[in-house]
């Protein structure tokens, strides 16, 4: 018995050290502590935050939520309303959207969407795989009528040119047709609806291109 006690008091030294370290710990990197994890769990000094993923018990900082996502899904990127709102250091918190090449088990908080997000538009972004400010700006003109992208090019985060070729991976996917209309209005880098619409209105007149 006192050799048992020995393992999971070691169990526990090293659950301690991977926390301080990391801020989190996954299963499947350290298999060998599952039933220590899964007791500290269940006596609340963690909690799990994805199927497998454990992070000490208390509040949890947005940064920290995110990178235990992109490290529960490996292949995932942050995208869409999400991805946007980090670049333009916006995020605050809520659901969050993650593109992945596969399904996944569904986790609360995470709307997944199936999607391979070709490799040029995944960035780094302090340390989290994210979609380009271009990518993420191309995605919500569907819904936005460019506003998040103004709202980059005003940051000198993208540029038109830069949203028109991430528009190009954006084919087939949902609302396109609107999206390839709002694009188009935005290659001369309009700065608030308002001037891209004084664009169009010269575009339609033949004044400008």
């Amino acid at each position: 018995p006192r050799i048992v006690w020995a393992a999971k008091g070691v169990d526990m030294d090293r659950i301690d050290t991977l926390l301080a370290a990391e801020g989190l710990i996954l299963v499947r990197e350290h298999a060998e502590l599952r039933s220590a994890l899964h007791s500290r769990w269940r006596e609340g000094t963690l909690i799990r935050l994805h199927p497998g993923v454990y992070a000490p018990g208390g509040p949890v900082s947005q940064n920290l939520r995110l990178l235990a996502l992109c490290r529960w899904a490996p292949r995932g990127v942050i995208h869409g309303a999400t991805g946007a709102a980090l670049w333009l250091d916006a995020w605050t918190g809520g659901v969050v959207h993650l593109a992945n090449p596969v399904r996944l088990v569904a986790t609360p908080g995470v709307l997944v969407t199936l999607r391979s997000i070709p490799a040029e538009h995944v960035w780094r972004l302090r340390g989290l795989a994210v979609a380009s400010a271009a990518y993420c700006a191309a995605e919500l003109a569907a819904v936005d009528d460019g506003r998040s992208a103004m709202q980059m090019f005003l940051a000198g985060l993208t540029s038109g040119d830069a949203v028109e070729d991430a528009a190009r991976a954006l084919v087939g996917t949902s609302g396109n047709a609107a999206r390839q209309r709002v694009v188009k209005g935005l290659a001369a880098n309009p700065w608030s609806p308002a001037e891209r619409l004084l664009h169009d209105l010269m575009r339609g007149a033949g004044i400008t291109n």
